[in-house]
């Protein structure tokens, strides 16, 4: 079997650099901060075999969109279909479910993981999201404590505590560990 085309580019914002891979089956990767390209490139081929070339035009429009988001416009990120190749089931359930819950709004992850199993899987639903191989597109910062609090990210809890802030109109946040 021939490795699969997949365009990838990057693009600066000021949350910092936003890496994308898309192939013809749909988005393989979204990453965020400053992983340099070749841990993209591993990622993808973990997934998938693939042949990566750099191609900022064929990625420009979801590059646009991603940046829309994080200029605090809500584009229809749901537009894009997610490449689930080498995910397994769980996690492919885990990333349909954060993606339906809606721009602004929160979920808790025991009630994220009754949707796709039961609320003892809520553990397991965090270590899915942690791995999440599409930030934004699937928006695992929306999945939260029971309690309220933002919780960890792979990212680590400001950025998770930001992109809530975005969604919920604010412009500036101090982060105060999720005490009200």
């Amino acid at each position: 079997m021939r490795p699969a085309t997949v365009h990838y580019g990057a693009r600066r914002t000021a949350w910092g650099r936003i890496w994308v891979a898309l192939g013809e089956d749909g988005v393989l990767a979204v990453a965020l901060g400053s992983d340099p390209v070749g841990k993209l490139s591993e990622d993808v081929r973990a997934r998938r075999p693939s042949r990566l070339a750099h191609d900022p035009s064929a990625v420009e429009e979801l590059l646009d969109d991603l940046s829309a988001y994080l200029a605090g416009r809500n584009p229809d990120l749901a537009r894009w279909k997610v490449d689930p190749s080498g995910l397994s089931d769980f996690r492919r359930k885990v990333y349909e479910a954060a993606r339906a819950v809606p721009y602004g709004r929160r979920v808790a992850y025991k009630d994220l993981a009754k949707r796709v199993a039961s609320p003892r899987h809520a553990h397991a639903v965090g270590t899915a999201l942690a791995t999440n191989p599409f930030r934004l597109l699937v928006p695992d910062h929306r999945v939260i404590l029971a309690r309220g609090e933002a919780g960890q990210s792979r990212l680590g809890r400001a950025w998770k505590a930001r992109l809530l802030a975005l969604e919920g109109g604010q412009t500036a946040l101090e982060w105060n560990g999720g005490r009200p």
